[in-house]
């Protein structure tokens, strides 16, 4: 867990620059986690240890043009552009009054204290073969930048991982140095005017594949955090959605709440530390090391993407094999008929096909299409739309893209009408919900109404009337027509969390106070939807507030 001193400093630091943004007309966005953590808890998620922020190009250049002018005491902006020993593409707002250390920046020449990260965010080129290139470029830029560690390893896309391209720009750093070729692939990516564009792409290696619209950003908009008026997203539901999915709302499990692996010391000043490395080994020494052992992981991970089918197909077939022997053991018609039987009999191949790997590359393994209607069908039934979506969308890239079979290598495995039509509807659902949450309600209720005749019973069918309801109700005050239409639903999905909190609400307004607050309780101790859980807090629920607080996971 995160500590109270350590969130204090990281506070100060983003209060610094929030102050320094919005006196010289810099836009940034609080971002990822942050963002999260501003919508679930209005703060820091609590067992998070950093702040993040986003910036698009133009602003970051406006915001480093500035910033020697503005810093308080004790602080420094450390970027590639300012120091040319540091080898990573994420400028870092440093605390030079304390110590966080990481390996990946260990004798680089600057000091490590705590910071906020601040990812920059470059236009992408419209053209989609410009933009192909363009990633490419990208990829290169960074493993360029980068001499400590690997950034596009396995999980990266192969079709932007061009190994041999970075290849050649190495060779051509052995002749011209690696400053030259820094700023010839800097002029090539960083030249795209943002009024040309409609992506922002981060600036990052490991997540550059996470590319979004422009319009996400948008006008920053005033938002409280931590007590602070800071600057986010104008769209920052529908940002979160395509950065992480549908899930971004949900409480992680304990097992699941990482923190960076730093050695921190917030009584030494980061000085200290750089000094006692220079006594060992020079920065120009170390470049050396780490350049050398860069070279040797990317020969290495040369051969792991040449050949990283060949490691998969085995995966596959296992999975396809077991899928198969557990639909033959139950029957195509028992499956069919029994959503949640089919589930676990297609649980082999639904975990290895969201698996990153296969994910990230568009790898579609390719089952037969008789039982992957079975498998999608009864997702769908089961409301596990983010989750098909992920693997039928694969699907459509591997053909759209004409991948060969991964594992015959034939054609590609055309989608059915029924995978089409779960792929559409999964789409649309995904879409409804987002307009929903960015206040889009008569373009949420046309998606509804449509697959309403289609689907009249889904779950995310009736949670989207519930939520319409409440928000008609707003203006007319007649919340007995949210009663009549919630316990409707209840009567299909009668342990649903978010139509079961909207019933409580419904129930509150007509004076049911005892009734609503019952239901809160339950709700609280069941769900871990981080959004109701804080309008629960808000309203006073203890459990709600114990689960925010990572007080409690199961009660």
């Amino acid at each position: 867990m995160s500590s109270t001193k350590l969130q204090g400093i990281l506070r100060q630091l983003l209060s610094e620059i929030d102050a320094i943004c919005r006196e010289h007309d810099i836009r940034y966005y609080i971002w990822g986690g942050t963002c999260i953590g501003q919508l679930r808890h209005g703060g820091f998620i609590p067992w998070d240890d950093d702040i993040d922020i986003v910036m698009p190009w133009k602003d970051y250049q406006k915001f480093e043009a500035v910033i020697d002018k503005c810093m308080p005491e004790g602080r420094d902006l450390v970027s590639s552009f300012r120091y040319p020993t540091y080898t990573n593409p994420i400028p870092r707002y440093m605390d030079l009054n304390t110590t966080a250390l990481r390996s990946g920046r260990l004798g680089d020449g600057t000091v490590c204290g705590e910071c906020i990260e601040i990812f920059v965010l470059d236009p992408m080129p419209r053209d989609p073969a410009e933009q192909d290139e363009w990633k490419k470029l990208m990829y290169v830029y960074c493993e360029v930048l980068c001499t400590a560690w690997v950034q596009g390893k396995r999980r990266m896309r192969k079709d932007f991982v061009d190994i041999d391209l970075y290849e050649k720009y190495r060779k051509k750093m052995d002749k011209v140095g690696r400053e030259a070729v820094l700023k010839e692939l800097e002029n090539k990516l960083f030249s795209v005017d943002e009024a040309d564009s409609d992506t922002y792409c981060l600036r990052w290696m490991p997540r550059s594949l996470y590319e979004i619209p422009i319009r996400c950003y948008g006008t920053p908009q005033d938002v409280i955090y931590e007590g602070m008026t800071v600057m986010g997203p104008e769209r920052p539901r529908e940002m979160l959605q395509l950065y992480i999915g549908h899930s971004w709302r949900n409480l992680l499990p304990p097992e699941a709440r990482d923190e960076h692996p730093t050695r921190i010391n917030h009584d030494l000043a980061a000085g200290n530390c750089e000094r006692e490395y220079l006594q060992i080994m020079s920065t120009e020494e170390m470049a050396d090391a780490m350049q050398r052992s860069k070279d040797m992981g990317m020969k290495y991970h040369k051969i792991r993407h040449e050949h990283y089918l060949d490691r998969a197909r085995p995966a596959m077939r296992y999975a396809i094999a077991v899928t198969k022997k557990r639909a033959e053991e139950t029957g195509l018609e028992a499956l069919r008929s029994d959503s949640k039987k089919a589930l676990k009999a297609f649980g082999e191949f639904i975990g290895m096909q969201r698996e990153r790997t296969f994910k990230f590359n568009d790898v579609a393994i390719p089952l037969d299409n008789e039982l992957l209607d079975v498998c999608v069908s009864a997702m769908f039934e089961e409301s596990m739309i983010q989750q098909v979506f992920d693997i039928l969308h694969v699907k459509h890239k591997s053909i759209v893209k004409g991948s060969p079979n991964s594992v015959t290598g034939g054609a590609p495995l055309p989608m059915t009408e029924i995978q089409e039509s779960v792929y559409r509807a999964a789409k649309d659902f995904l879409k409804m919900v987002v307009h929903m949450d960015e206040g889009e309600f008569d373009i949420a209720k046309s998606i509804c109404d449509e697959y309403e005749k289609i689907y009249p019973q889904h779950r995310w069918i009736l949670r989207c009337k519930v939520d319409l309801a409440c928000e008609e109700t707003k203006k007319s005050g007649d919340w007995n027509k949210v009663v009549d239409i919630a316990e409707k639903a209840l009567a299909v999905y009668p342990d649903d969390d978010i139509i079961s909190k909207r019933y409580a609400d419904a129930l509150l307004n007509t004076g049911k106070k005892a009734e609503a607050e019952e239901i809160y309780h339950k709700v609280s101790r069941q769900s871990i939807n981080g959004l109701l859980l804080r309008e629960m807090n808000d309203y006073g629920i203890e459990e709600a507030a114990l689960k925010l607080d990572a007080k409690v996971w199961e009660f």
